[in-house]
């Protein structure tokens, strides 16, 4: 819900950086991209909307203003460590961490936002807005079925492929073999993850519904701030697997670069750092 309302235009960002679209165009018109993404999920109309909007445009310059420096930041340092080729398991899960914290922090900006707002949707509004989630959720959860185990391979190895070679440029055979082994060698938490995805929602569900409660507004925080909380064990040992098996990938991956490789790395965080800092100077102002 926190990422239909509000988020995407931080998300949106985040692909900007890390996902390959190397335009200003998407960041710049993200705000008008979140408000057609919100009326999929639900219908607002007079004050409301146009607070809605307003929101968002806020939320738009405070992530321009705040947290794009800080990718910036990171990207300078990153470019730094592969001058100087230096790039180890520490730099990697530094890294690492460092995102995940970037993801918490738009979270925790995101929250007073949806306290504000979502005990002023009417009650036809709130019905509209959860039957939409149990249907996106939903649609994920026939798209996993539909696909064999061997066709969902498959297709997740031509886009790890893809992306690699976006990075990278023409992968090395030792460098497609770490990769086969990576994506087999992951733990596969899809279950646990629409299971996890299914809580939340029946727990957002029941609190959205009851906006006198008198404990609304925490249980509201915590299903926006602290999410994580609802995953089930098995789901939480996948995940902290999975994450240490991509942090090691990339660091055999890295010994394996060759010079033009490196330097392809390099060029494209270059043009990424580029693009960000004309952003912040276009929000500047």
């Amino acid at each position: 819900m926190l990422k239909v309302l509000l988020g995407r235009v931080c998300l949106l960002s985040l692909l900007l950086i890390l996902g390959g679209c190397s335009t200003q165009f998407g960041y710049r018109f993200a705000d008008t991209f979140v408000e057609w993404q919100l009326a999929k999920y639900v219908d607002l109309s007079g004050q409301l909307e146009d607070n809605v909007d307003r929101s968002i445009d806020e939320l738009h310059l405070w992530h321009a203003r705040t947290q794009l420096p800080r990718y910036r930041t990171m990207l300078d340092e990153l470019i730094v460590t592969l001058d100087q080729d230096e790039l180890g398991a520490r730099d990697i899960i530094s890294y690492s961490d460092r995102l995940f914290d970037f993801w918490a922090t738009i979270r925790n900006q995101l929250e007073p936002y949806a306290l504000t707002y979502l005990p002023q949707l009417s009650v036809e509004q709130r019905e509209q807005l959860i039957s939409n989630l149990h249907e996106r959720l939903e649609e994920e959860r026939e798209e996993d079925a539909e696909l064999d185990p061997s066709e969902r391979r498959r297709e997740r190895l031509e886009r790890t492929l893809e992306r690699a070679k976006e990075w990278l440029g023409p992968l090395q055979a030792e460098q497609r073999t770490l990769l086969r082994r990576w994506l087999d060698d992951r733990v596969n938490n899809e279950a646990e993850w629409l299971a996890y995805q299914e809580t939340w929602l029946e727990l957002f569900a029941t609190t959205l519904r009851d906006p006198a409660a008198p404990d609304y507004a925490d249980r509201m925080s915590l299903l926006i701030t602290a999410p994580d909380g609802l995953r089930s064990q098995v789901l939480v040992e996948a995940n902290q697997y999975n994450r240490a098996l991509t942090q090691q990938l990339l660091l055999d991956l890295y010994q394996t670069l060759s010079f033009g490789q490196k330097r392809h790395l390099r060029n494209k965080l270059a043009d990424y750092r580029a693009t960000v800092d004309s952003l912040i100077k276009n929000f500047a102002t």
